[in-house]
């Protein structure tokens, strides 16, 4: 594979830094979105960690630090989790944003301690993506200079040819979202001209700026080519001794170059006390003791729905940031990709996710969600590695016994009574209308009724299953009432109460009412269950909380 040949070439000539332990501030950054090339950047990365043989071999292998696409959480010298082809993308422009802000903030007269640079390695299939189009439209209009992308430009794709279905001219496209872009004809020879391009781009400082490298697929793989380049065929996964060689000599450089840098940031410390320790704060990922001034934090990323979720992965990957960003909930489902790749790789961002039901009214089915959150839900690390906050747009009541100490733990009762005959378990919005349906229960029914709120499955199934089984107690049934899809609500209680269709135009209330989530009609379905278990022995009937077995690896 031509390019990645490049990418090592490249990297070894000096312009991209070689970690040698660890996060050094000022390494250059090197996400890897072609997914071809990504198993030749385990090549140059892992020092320290795996010889260059042993990384080939265990390629792809179970619990092996090189899984097939290079993972953030798995391997600690990998900065982000590119995931689908144009994630990786995004992530570079965030990636770039955060080093731009960093510098402008630390940065002093005499201590350039930020002056790396983003290089993003992409091919035709990135280029196809939309979130890569959003994150290349938004980086010309902040002009990020530090920000160079290399196109492998082989005219091939996964689907065959590019003359099948992509024939524009993508440079004058990058050009006019405000990009620099140079060409190289021969990406499969001529090193030395890439060097040259890049050296152009560097130059250029209110840019970001692209390579298109015009190469062969697998150039220079034919078995005959293995002979004559000096290879024995019958091998492979064998790394020459020379090579080796070679590469541990980068890395002694790396670590040299690290060890200027921290003395630099010794000397930075000592004249800029308050900012040094800002500075390590931030990259131990701490918070500060207060919030302070947040003027200058806020990025208009416009209406980019998938972007925002990959560039807050990259923003998150850089270290000195806590990303969150904010839409509709509905539209939280274009990031779905990038909230995936966030899970994959434990990083921390958070989605303020307004307007979550069909309490947006009069946007209607379009704008209402009703898949998301058993959708997020059934995402892996959901929960602070990313976190979706999911919030109303209605007005909602001050509900007694709603506490911050009792929400901390995921579920917990709103409002009791003794010989409840029934318990509602609800979640944002329509906990207020359980607790409405109490009186609706008790004066025409007879019925008294437990409420309990469940505003995270997550914290709430790491509970102990004593304190989940004194809030969802055994011998009463129990009824999940959201307006969304019920589910995942069958783990919590006997019977849901939900909207397994998708909603309608109008006024809030009266949608509400179209579909009976009122305290009226969650009486009824109380009712109803109540009904249906009547002939359960109260020893009989267990809570869903009991289950065989609770399988978390």
């Amino acid at each position: 594979m031509q390019t990645g040949s490049t990418v090592i070439d490249l990297c070894f000539r000096g312009w991209g830094t070689l970690k040698a332990s660890g996060v050094e501030p000022e390494s250059n950054l090197i996400p890897v979105t072609a997914t071809h090339v990504r198993f030749s950047i385990l090549f140059f990365i892992l020092p320290d960690m795996l010889s260059p043989s042993m990384t080939s071999k265990a390629f792809r292998s179970i619990d092996s630090i090189t899984p097939g696409h290079p993972e953030a959480h798995e391997t600690e010298v990998i900065e982000v989790t590119t995931g689908p082809l144009g994630q990786g993308f995004a992530n570079a422009v965030g990636l770039a944003i955060a080093q731009v802000h960093e510098a402008a903030e630390f940065n002093k007269p005499g201590f350039n301690l930020i002056n790396n640079y983003t290089y993003v390695f992409m091919g035709d299939g990135c280029h196809m993506k939309g979130v890569a189009s959003e994150a290349a439209s938004l980086a010309g209009h902040l002009q990020l200079g530090n920000l160079i992308a290399i196109y492998d430009d082989n005219n091939i794709t996964i689907d065959g040819s590019t003359n099948c279905a992509f024939t524009e001219d993508v440079n004058k496209r990058m050009e006019a979202y405000g990009w620099h872009t140079e060409t190289v004809s021969d990406g499969d020879n001529d090193l030395d001209s890439i060097d040259a391009a890049i050296k152009k781009c560097q130059a250029v400082k209110d840019k970001p700026s692209m390579i298109k490298l015009r190469t062969t697929i697998r150039f220079g793989s034919k078995l005959e080519e293995l002979v004559k380049f000096g290879f024995n065929p019958e091998e492979s996964s064998v790394v020459p001794q020379a090579a080796q060689d070679l590469y541990n000599k980068k890395g002694a450089k790396g670590a040299a170059l690290e060890q200027e840098w921290n003395q630099l940031f010794e000397k930075y410390s000592k004249e800029y006390c308050a900012e040094a320790a800002d500075f390590k704060r931030r990259i131990s990922g701490k918070l500060p003791k207060g919030l302070g001034d947040w003027s200058g934090r806020y990025i208009r990323y416009g209406v980019r729905k998938h972007a925002i979720g990959a560039i807050m992965n990259g923003l998150a990957a850089y270290g000195t940031t806590i990303p969150y960003g904010g839409t509709f909930l509905n539209l939280v489902s274009y990031a779905a990709g990038a909230v995936c790749v966030s899970a994959l790789s434990q990083q921390r961002v958070i989605w303020v996710a307004t307007h979550d039901s069909i309490g947006l009214s009069e946007d209607g089915p379009t704008h209402q969600p009703i898949e998301t959150l058993a959708h997020f839900r059934a995402l892996p690390n959901c929960m602070h590695t990313p976190s979706i906050i999911a919030l109303s747009r209605q007005d909602l009541p001050q509900l007694e016994n709603s506490t911050i100490p009792s929400a901390i733990k995921g579920g917990y009762i709103v409002h009791d009574e003794e010989k409840a005959n029934i318990i509602l378990v609800s979640t944002r919005s329509e906990v207020g209308i359980c607790v409405d349906a109490i009186k609706t229960l008790k004066e025409q029914h007879n019925l008294a009724a437990r409420v309990v709120s469940i505003p995270c499955f997550e914290d709430f199934d790491s509970q102990s299953k004593q304190y989940r089984l004194s809030v969802l107690l055994d011998g009463i049934p129990s009824m999940s009432v959201e307006v969304m899809s019920t589910m995942g609500w069958e783990r919590y209680t006997h019977q849901q109460f939900g909207l397994d269709r998708f909603g309608a135009s109008g006024p809030y209330k009266d949608v509400y009412k179209k579909f009976e989530f009122t305290p009226e009609g969650i009486a009824k379905c109380a009712v109803a269950t109540v009904d249906f278990y009547k002939d359960v022995h109260v020893q009989n009937l267990r809570s869903p909380i009991n289950r065989a077995f609770q399988h978390f690896i």
